[in-house]
C-alpha cells in the first residue's frame, strides 16, 4: 500500500494549472471523439469540431480565473451555435464541462464577484 500512498502524494503535489490543462486535454479528446460520433443533422462538422475545441480547452482556466474559463466555455458555445454547429443539440461531453464550470465558479471564484 506504500504505491498507493506515493502515488496520491505525487498527484497532490501536482501543479494545479498542470492538472487543469491535462484534464482539458482529455475533454478535448473526448469532445471531438463524441463529436464525430453524433449524427449532424447536416449541421456544420467543422465549425462544431472547432467549438468543441476552443470551448473544452477553457478547463485549463478554471481555478487560476473560474470566470475567464466560462467566458472561453460561452463564447464559442454560442458562436457555434449561431454559425451553424450542433455541439449543444446531444453532446454529453460539454454538458459536463459545464456542470465542472458552474462547480469551479463556486469554489474557486472570489465571493464578492
Amino acid at each position: 500500500m506504500s504505491w498507493l500512498r506515493n502515488l496520491h502524494a505525487r498527484v497532490r503535489e501536482t501543479d494545479p494549472f498542470r492538472a487543469d490543462a491535462a484534464l482539458a486535454a482529455a475533454f478535448v479528446v473526448a469532445a471531438v471523439v463524441e463529436t464525430l460520433a453524433l449524427d449532424s443533422h447536416g449541421d456544420s462538422v467543422p465549425i462544431t469540431l472547432v467549438g468543441a475545441v476552443l470551448a473544452q480547452s477553457s478547463l485549463a482556466f478554471r481555478r487560476r480565473d473560474p470566470l475567464l474559463a466560462a467566458a472561453l466555455f460561452a463564447v464559442p458555445t454560442a458562436l457555434q451555435a449561431a454559425l451553424g454547429g450542433y455541439l449543444t443539440q446531444e453532446a454529453t461531453v460539454h454538458f459536463l464541462v459545464a456542470m465542472l464550470l458552474l462547480y469551479s465558479i463556486g469554489r474557486y471564484a472570489e465571493r464578492r464577484r
